[in-house]
């Protein structure tokens, strides 16, 4: 977040601007820090796989995967899900049309629910961390 995008984000909350106005640098950071919009990050495969386990539909997927009864469009899926996954030395834009075409077809198969779904991509936002000595930088502008 640049400076001015911080001023923006002060002027835009009471509190923010409060402490802002009191020079108080550390108490803005939190304020801003509790307020600022998330950011999207590349996930690691090694935690979507963590999640899929831990989330119980690893199996499920996998199991999809291997199963030469399984609807052919729903095994191939889960094959590239498996695949893609297992590939746990890279990270995942969840941005991308094709990883989200990817878990839409899980639910859309039945393989992860929509909760499950909701808890994979909230992997990729996280939060973002204001400091006060960047409320201080954002003084100087």
């Amino acid at each position: 977040m640049t400076p001015q995008e911080r001023l923006l984000l002060i002027q835009s909350d009471t509190a923010a601007s409060a402490f802002y106005a009191a020079g108080n640098d550390n108490d803005t950071a939190l304020r801003l820090s509790e307020i600022a919009p998330v950011v999207q990050r590349r996930v690691p495969n090694v935690d979507i796989k963590r999640h899929a386990i831990m989330q119980g539909y690893w199996a499920k997927v996998v199991i999809a995967s291997e199963a030469t009864n399984t609807i052919l469009a729903v095994r191939g899926l889960a094959i590239s899900v498996v695949a893609w996954v297992n590939d746990v030395a890279v990270t995942t834009d969840f941005a991308l049309p094709e990883v989200q075409t990817m878990i839409g077809g899980l639910v859309t198969s039945e393989l992860i629910t929509e909760a499950q779904k909701t808890s994979l991509v909230a992997l990729a936002s996280v939060p973002q961390v204001i400091t006060p000595s960047q409320v201080s930088e954002t003084r100087s502008i």
